[in-house]
């Protein structure tokens, strides 16, 4: 019955791929494996059930392990066949995933900065897996990147920009794939807030970066004449299984940094 987010699996001798066949060996097993106890003195007895046995309780054994993740499974085989076999398939699987998300067009006009009015209903456009090293120089010159054209009901102001929002950790409030329009810099209170975070210490699971989006909250405590954060929690909002609060607090909050606040998702 135990499950987690996400499952490694190291693939020993005893079960390899040869010419896109699996192929198991109980002799590769190691000897204090009890699965296959009296193994050897079977295979004396009765030599065709003792290895049909055998490759049952092998292959049960993995795909058990590998389906222990609820969000994904990472798999390793000490066979160099083996490990090809997998990443044969396994990689055009990801990578259609990945851009069937990312092939998702901004549902506005986008220009490049020559052809748009900065902030007079045009803000920039990011990609923040490509900027996520790049945010503590935030206000690096816009013009390298690409605008899009909002419409009038936007009000759009310096510090906006728009992002697509990958994953399904925000599913109830930010679809999966969504672009969003964000503001920069925020000021005033976060709690309760959408935000755009950005941690050395966090590895979102969704963009594979240090920038995260969750719901900000936090808990202040009085330092003197003034409350200070004492911790921040980064809540995830979400139907799907396997995401988790992200808490972060003592001396991890002083490289915390709020890059953005979640406006709207554009439609």
């Amino acid at each position: 019955g135990l499950e987690l987010d996400y499952v490694g699996v190291i693939i020993g001798d005893d079960f390899v791929i040869r010419d896109g066949i699996a192929v198991t060996n109980a002799g590769a097993r190691s000897k204090s494996d009890r699965s296959v106890r009296g193994y050897k003195k079977r295979l004396k007895e009765d030599r065709e059930s003792a290895l049909a046995d055998a490759d049952m309780i092998i292959k049960n054994t993995y795909r058990t392990l590998m389906t222990r993740g609820m969000k994904g499974c990472y798999i390793y085989s000490a066979d160099a066949e083996t490990r090809e076999h997998f990443r044969s398939f396994s990689e055009p699987q990801i990578t259609e995933q990945r851009n069937d998300v990312s092939a998702m067009q901004v549902p506005y006009e986008v220009v490049d900065y020559e052809s748009a009015l900065p902030y007079e209903g045009f803000v920039p456009l990011y990609d923040l897996q490509a900027v996520a090293g790049e945010f503590s120089e935030f206000q690096s010159p816009v013009e390298d990147f690409e605008w899009v054209k909002l419409p009038e009901h936007f009000a759009t102001r310096p510090g906006q920009f728009v992002a697509q929002v990958v994953g399904e950790s925000m599913n109830k409030r930010i679809p999966n794939g969504a672009w969003c329009l964000f503001s920069a810099n925020p000021g005033g209170t976060r709690n309760g807030k959408i935000v755009l975070v950005q941690h050395r210490a966090i590895e979102d699971p969704d963009n594979g970066s240090c920038l995260t989006i969750k719901l900000y909250r936090s808990e202040k405590t009085m330092s003197g004449d003034e409350l200070v954060n004492e911790k921040v929690i980064l809540m995830p909002v979400t139907s799907a299984h396997g995401y988790r609060d992200i808490v972060i607090e003592d001396d991890d909050l002083h490289d915390l940094r709020v890059v953005g606040e979640f406006v709207a998702v554009l439609a």
